[in-house]
């Protein structure tokens, strides 16, 4: 018997303004929907210690906690990484 895959969650470090965080999100919220992941969106900016250590960097997509990419992301990555943590809510054909 197999054992049921962990539901992944997924944390988007982000900033107001951050043109970069909203085409991060764009790419991997559908993604996150296939596979009834969990996101958790943090702004930088309303924490003082986040804001120092990731200042410069947003966006940041941790997945568990493993960092995953920074910056931009691809959504075909972003689904092998899913996949190999998380059931599928589409069906494969």
């Amino acid at each position: 018997m197999n054992k049921p895959k962990a539901k992944a969650i997924v944390t988007l470090y982000t900033r107001g303004g951050c043109h970069l965080c909203e085409e991060a999100k764009q790419v991997i919220l559908p993604v996150i929907w296939e596979f009834e992941a969990e996101m958790r969106e943090v702004d930088i900016d309303a924490d003082d210690e986040l804001r120092t250590r990731y200042d410069k960097q947003v966006p940041l997509i941790f997945v568990g906690e493993s960092l995953f990419a920074r910056y931009r992301v691809d959504q075909a990555d972003f689904r092998r990484a899913l996949a190999k943590i998380a059931p599928s809510r589409v069906e494969e054909v």
